[in-house]
């Protein structure tokens, strides 16, 4: 069975993200007024509702923060998958900056473990928006 991830849709206020990811660089939007990222993107500033947002280039490494196997489908397409894990990981650029990345195709990974350090990484894939993922860095250490 061929495994067909959901495709995102970009819009224009996430066309930076996907941009960036599409030449293999994670970017992430940025407050012009008062500096803070926000993932996902949005219209306005979370921290203070400005508007001048724009996506800066970040170092794509992180920590794991969160992970759960699954071994059931949730999401149509994905049964070929299974089991994947799915990943919270907070950049190391700022507290509080989380993503969600996937291990798909890769089954279960023994030895995560919270703080563990990630690193982005560029599939290529199908066709639509290249989906960052993120797995242990080499060398990884808490």
């Amino acid at each position: 069975m061929e495994i067909t991830r959901p495709v995102p849709v970009p819009d224009a206020v996430s066309q930076g993200f996907w941009d960036a990811a599409a030449q293999g660089r994670l970017a992430v939007q940025r407050c012009g007024g008062c500096g803070v990222f926000q993932h996902p993107p949005r219209a306005m500033c979370r921290e203070c509702a400005g508007t001048a947002l724009g996506f800066a280039p970040v170092s794509g490494e992180a920590r794991l923060w969160s992970w759960t196997t699954t071994h059931h489908n949730v999401v149509s397409g994905l049964e070929a998958a299974l089991p994947y894990t799915v990943l919270v990981v907070e950049l190391v650029e700022q507290a509080g900056l989380f993503m969600l990345s996937d291990l798909i195709g890769r089954g279960e990974i023994g030895g995560l473990r919270r703080g563990l350090k990630m690193r982005a990484v560029f599939p290529a894939g199908g066709p639509g928006p290249v989906l960052p993922q993120f797995e242990p860095a080499e060398g990884a250490g808490s």
